[in-house]
């Protein structure tokens, strides 16, 4: 009888490890601005406070951190089911339902050429404990990023910065992350030039 239900004891372990991999976060201290790059665009700009891995994970606890500045260099998808969500490194292969059943529940499927990986949805950010927190988006700036904003504001973000960019490419986001770097002190003045749009308190 035991072994009959083996699989769905070992599914439901499955199932907590998944959840407590994402629940389960350390505070993020030290740093007074922060780079999440799950693509490696702008890799080599900042040696300390980079991080080349992002996952849903790290969204939902995103405002986890002494940081005033969180800057995220990644794409922005579109998924076949229509929703929004903002890329992490985490790939998303056939047996991705299977390990990671929480994260599925989550994330929406976003494609590049060849490679499919889990975005997290605006839903995701409105707990991410984003109170005063600063928020950079170097990404594409297509009609529906105004979502992905309203859920950062939603989390108690200060303010929300996002470039003017078509399309991400690595030599450009660099040059837009040494700006951003260049106005810590501050951040508003990115606001009055043509390169990016505030959401928030920009005044």
């Amino acid at each position: 009888m035991l072994l009959a239900f083996t699989p769905l004891l070992l599914y439901l372990c499955i199932i907590c490890v998944d959840y407590a991999s994402l629940h389960l976060y350390s505070w993020r201290r030290g740093c007074e601005v922060e780079v999440f790059d799950p693509y490696g665009y702008v890799k080599g700009v900042l040696s300390e406070c980079y991080y080349d891995v992002m996952t849903l994970g790290d969204y939902m606890h995103l405002g986890e951190t002494d940081a005033k500045t969180i800057v995220i260099a990644t794409h922005f998808f579109t998924s076949p089911s229509g929703e929004v969500g903002l890329g992490t490194s985490e790939e998303i292969q056939l047996y991705y339902p299977l390990v990671h059943p929480v994260r599925a529940f989550h994330v929406v499927k976003g494609i590049l050429p060849g490679r499919m990986y889990a975005s997290a949805p605006p839903r995701v950010f409105k707990d991410a404990h984003l109170v005063n927190k600063t928020i950079v988006l170097l990404t594409c700036k297509l009609p529906r990023i105004d979502e992905v904003v309203e859920a950062f504001l939603g989390g108690g973000a200060r303010l929300v910065v996002v470039s003017n960019t078509p399309a991400l490419q690595p030599s450009e986001a660099r040059r837009l992350l040494e700006l951003v770097l260049n106005s810590l002190s501050d951040v508003k003045r990115l606001c009055a030039t043509e390169l990016f749009t505030c959401y928030g308190d920009a005044k």
